[in-house]
This record gives structure tokens, C-alpha cells and sequence, in this order.
């Protein structure tokens, strides 16, 4: 059955905040929360860190500014500070970065049930932490970095990377060409899931949403990879 516009308004809304709540998710991994225990010691080469934190610790040094802006605060400001930075971020990054994210993304959703379901809104955050501390080194200071390097961008600030109406268009579009991109059965779920309110309806759509962004032609993908972070990022009228 055809749906109506305002319903397709919803879909679309709940898919971009679906597809964006990664960006509140990310901030697991960066500075903003990872060091917080070094950095109030004034001692950070000696606290004792793990992993994420020693490598979360190095990438905070390669931005100063960040690391002057999250001096000052509690553990509870950090974490939204960072949540927030890189919500709005992440669609500032580069194409290369922005794509290499996508991938990355998609490979830690693709870790487990668990993993996905926790990043996508439900479930257990120590899952994820416990598929961030199993990377290997390169790929936990890549991952690192992009979310980290996405809160330095908000944090410099400048116009925004898409206009509202642009990435709602870009939106539509891109979501409608995803669901060609998938068998029968895949189109159907992918359908009732949109309009789903489970995490495990999350997991899905953004499994989905990520394997046709990173088939696609590079920048066709990195288009619609930022126009629904973009969309993600804006207040819900």
C-alpha cells in the first residue's frame, strides 16, 4: 500500500536518527570519556589505562584545542560535550574519512547481535567496548581518531557541510534507492523496520543502510552517508 507524505516524514526521521545515533555512540571511544580519569589525576602518563584510553589519550594531544575545550569539565559535561561534538561532527569530516568511517562502522556492527544492538540503541554498552578493545592496534587508533577528529570540526565550527533541505532530499532519494538495492525479503523487513521502534530494528537498518552506502560508487555513497548524519544532526520539527 502507498503511504502518505507525513508518514514517509516519519520513516525518513526515524531512519536519519537511527543512522545518526552512531555519532552519540561514538563518543564511547574518544577522549571526552575515555581519559577522564587520567586527565583529572593531572598525571596521565601514569594512570593506569587501557588500551582505548592510552590511544584515546595519544589522539587527544594531537588536538589541543579539544583538549583545552574538555579541560575543565566533570565526567557527566564531558560525556555530552563529546556526544554532542560529535553528533554534529561527524558530517563535517572529509569524503575519504567519512567513507572510511561508514566501513568501519559497518564492520563493528557486523562483530555481533550484541554489538549491534548496543550501538544502535539497546543492549549492553560493555559489549562494544569489549569489540573496541579487539581491534587491533591500527584499527582502534583509526577508529579513534575519526570520531575525535569529527568533534575537533564541530568545535572549529563554520557553516554547515549540507543544508537541512538538501540532506532531506538527499535523504528520500538515497533511501528509496537502498530499498532497490535489496532482495524481496530484505525490502520488506527493511520497510517495517523504518517504522519500528526496537534496537534490533536499528541493527538492521543501519546493517542495510551501510553494505548499499559502501557499495555504492564512492561518491554517491559519501553523499547520502552525509546527508543522513547531516539530517540526524538537526532538531526534529
Amino acid at each position: 500500500m502507498p503511504i502518505g507524505s507525513h508518514e514517509r516524514f516519519l520513516m525518513n526521521t526515524r531512519t536519519m536518527m537511527i543512522l545518526g545515533a552512531l555519532a552519540v555512540l561514538a563518543s564511547l571511544t574518544t577522549v571526552s570519556v575515555l581519559t577522564w580519569g587520567a586527565m583529572h589525576r593531572h598525571d596521565v602518563a601514569a594512570a593506569p589505562a587501557s588500551r582505548i584510553e592510552r590511544v584515546g589519550t595519544d589522539t587527544l594531544r594531537e588536538y589541543p584545542d579539544l583538549q583545552r575545550h574538555f579541560a575543565s569539565m566533570s565526567y557527566d559535561q564531558g560525556f555530552a560535550e563529546g556526544g554532542r561534538l560529535t553528533q554534529l561532527g561527524l558530517a563535517r569530516l572529509p569524503d575519504d574519512e567519512l567513507l572510511d568511517y561508514a566501513r568501519r562502522r559497518l564492520r563493528l556492527l557486523s562483530t555481533s547481535d550484541a554489538v549491534c544492538v548496543a550501538l544502535t540503541g539497546g543492549g549492553d554498552a560493555n559489549d562494544v567496548m569489549r569489540a573496541l578493545e579487539a581491534m587491533s592496534d591500527d584499527d582502534l587508533r583509526a577508529w579513534i581518531h575519526l570520531s575525535t577528529h569529527a568533534q575537533a570540526l564541530e568545535l572549529a565550527g563554520g557553516p554547515r557541510p549540507m543544508s537541512a533541505e538538501r540532506a532531506s532530499a538527499l535523504t528520500e532519494a538515497g533511501l528509496s534507492r537502498i530499498e532497490t538495492m535489496l532482495s524481496p525479503e530484505d525490502a520488506q523487513r527493511w520497510h517495517e523496520a523504518r517504522g519500528g521502534a526496537s534496537a534490533v530494528d536499528g541493527c538492521f537498518v543501519e546493517q542495510r543502510a551501510l553494505i548499499a552506502i559502501t557499495e555504492m560508487p564512492a561518491a554517491d555513497g559519501t553523499e547520502l552517508e552525509r546527508a543522513l548524519l547531516e539530517g540526524a544532526a538537526q532538531p526534529v520539527p
